[in-house]
């Protein structure tokens, strides 16, 4: 009889990989040679896809990476809630309110997309005028959202990397100070923001989701 929990932890390895990976492809490490194959016939028309709304596929696919994070959440709070049952409470919340944030920004950022192409296509004096003028209040919009991740991930990143590294397990302990030290980088990213291009610092969490996949994978549902 299969274990539905170590198999459901199993799965959430597997997706904590797939986070890992979109951390990469956001900070611009994948994307460039994921597109480089793409004429330009195949880029445009991929565009007008998500300018229409697409098919139902596209949009599944741009939205994984926020359901992965949603199961992720849940999983993490199922192999830690007996260390520190209302702060990992309070993680699962915060991670949720993460998510949900993201799910925001992704279809802000799919809108304004869809805007900036009717932009280009249109010649119009005052179609442009109205499309500009769209675009810039969906464009604040996109960066307040992206703002609220940032703070949302601190709050998420802190409370995990606490919770694991409460362990005695020494690989649960590096999970746990990876995602303390994502949190700091975070914060050092806002402030400096002005004075330095920390963009890269955007993919350092991947490396404690990677490590937290190898955690998940080899957990078992009577472990502490």
């Amino acid at each position: 009889m299969v274990d539905t929990e170590r198999l459901f932890y199993r799965m959430n390895a597997l997706f904590c990989l797939g986070v890992a990976a979109n951390f990469f492809w956001s900070a611009g490490l994948v994307k460039a040679r994921a597109l480089e194959h793409l004429s330009e016939e195949e880029v445009e028309h991929l565009l007008r896809q998500l300018a229409g709304g697409g098919p139902h596929l596209i949009a599944l696919v741009s939205y994984l990476p926020v359901l992965l994070m949603i199961s992720l959440m849940f999983a993490f709070y199922l192999y830690l809630h007996r260390r520190a049952r209302y702060l990992s409470l309070l993680a699962l919340l915060s991670g949720i309110l993460l998510s949900g944030i993201l799910l925001v920004r992704q279809m802000s950022g799919h809108h304004l997309t869809s805007v900036a192409l009717r932009f280009v296509a249109t010649t119009e004096y005052t179609a442009r005028l109205e499309l500009v003028q769209e675009a810039r209040r969906l464009l604040d919009l996109h960066l307040w959202h992206g703002l609220l991740v940032n703070r949302a991930s601190i709050v998420a990143y802190a409370l995990y990397g606490f919770l694991f590294q409460k362990s005695w397990r020494l690989l649960e302990v590096l999970v746990g100070y990876l995602f303390l030290l994502s949190a700091v980088l975070l914060i050092l990213a806002q402030v400096m923001a002005s004075s330095l291009d920390l963009s890269p610092l955007v993919s350092f969490p991947a490396f404690a989701f990677i490590l937290a996949a190898v955690v998940l994978f080899r957990a078992r549902p009577d472990e502490d």
